[in-house]
């Protein structure tokens, strides 16, 4: 499975990007308000500079174990049953979660500001029988779709920006650091726990770039372009909006959108964002889904992941629904929980493992000495 599956370091940091990105395009300048207020754009300069701190870890595990993806280095490391376990735990509490999270968050979306009329079971279905579709075809057909995709994100998202730009408004991101640097930092630390550490679910992914030195700067690469396209979010929400617009709302970068108006003809085009989001919270569920079909495969020793993304996807459905009853719920667990919680999987987790590799390779290297002396 491993083996067959290659994509280019570029494919890798472009599907980093869009993973990131996401969800968080909508919601991360108002999580940033509430924390920061009008300092949510000096919160999400911080918290880039904080998240990247984190890269080099998942660097030095992917390159101690180049050929091998976090499933398999789990057992290398903890032996297999625990391992086993290990990595189970990991899968279930991270992006299994996450994944249920975010088909929420998009359900959530569509029904409240757009298909108003339309159950909720029915986008996430539909939703998900693309994401099913996706990993069936396998890793190299979503890298080479991401490509393609990419250059649409970036270009709308740019005009998005351009066409917002004659309303900004400097005395919104006034006055700077009227409460100190605390809020700031825990707007940084809200962004930081989502999406900034959870790059490690991409551990799973790794090793199909062929050159691990070439897929730790893609790492680098994605997740810097990533948390720089959100800080551009965020600054332009606040000063466009005003903070208590973007701190009031859930969705502040689609209300973004409908600010846009050049000479009373092209207006009302938030499409341009939904569009973006749409295509940008595709391909993070369906890695999320490709992550979890995988893992499991490496887990119960299955010849092919494949066949696993279809029950996956009716038992993210059924789960999106169970733990998340409103939308009001997810907001608080994004601002209150969240927060604490990802930092078990997003830090401790590959930290455990990195210290646990060290510790067994030492222990290896003495029994040779023994052996030899």
């Amino acid at each position: 499975m491993l083996d067959r599956e290659r994509i280019a370091a570029r494919q890798f940091a472009i599907m980093t990007i869009l993973y990131i990105i996401g969800s968080a395009i909508l919601v991360i300048p108002s999580l940033l308000a509430a924390k920061a207020k009008q300092d949510a754009w000096i919160a999400a300069i911080a918290a880039v500079g904080i998240g990247m701190a984190f890269i080099p870890l998942y660097i030095a595990l992917g390159k101690r174990f180049p050929d091998k993806n976090l499933a398999q280095y789990c057992e290398i490391i903890l032996g297999k049953w625990l391992g086993k376990i290990a990595f189970l735990c990991f899968l279930i509490g991270f992006p299994f979660l996450i994944a249920a999270l975010t088909l929420r968050n998009i359900g959530d979306f569509l029904t409240i500001g757009i298909l108003t009329r339309t159950p909720i079971q029915v986008i996430m279905i539909i939703v998900l029988a693309a994401v099913a579709w996706g990993v069936k075809l396998g890793l190299e057909p979503i890298a080479r779709a991401a490509e393609i995709f990419f250059p649409f994100v970036i270009l709308l998202l740019f005009l998005l920006l351009l066409f917002v730009s004659p309303y900004l408004q400097l005395k919104n991101l006034e006055p700077f650091l009227e409460n100190g640097i605390a809020p700031v930092l825990k707007g940084a630390f809200t962004l930081v726990s989502y999406p900034l550490l959870e790059p490690v679910v991409l551990l799973m992914i790794f090793p199909h770039v062929p050159k691990p030195k070439e897929a730790g700067q893609a790492l680098w690469r994605g997740v810097l372009i990533g948390g720089m396209i959100l800080f551009a979010v965020t600054l332009f929400s606040v000063s466009v909006l005003g903070v208590d617009i973007v701190k009031g709302h859930s969705f502040p970068s689609f209300e973004l959108a409908k600010k846009i108006n050049i000479g009373d003809f092209l207006q009302r085009i938030e499409a341009l964002m939904m569009f973006i989001w749409i295509i940008t919270i595709f391909f993070r569920l369906t890695i999320l889904v490709y992550v979890i079909s995988a893992g499991l495969a490496q887990t119960f020793n299955l010849k092919d992941y494949r066949m696993l993304s279809l029950p996956l996807c009716v038992i993210l459905t059924v789960m999106a629904l169970v733990i998340v009853p409103n939308s009001s719920y997810l907001l608080a667990f994004n601002q209150k929980i969240w927060p604490l919680y990802v930092y078990n999987f997003g830090l401790f987790f590959p930290l455990l493992l990195w210290i646990a590799g060290i510790v067994r390779r030492k222990g290896k290297c003495a029994a040779r000495k023994d052996e030899t002396g």
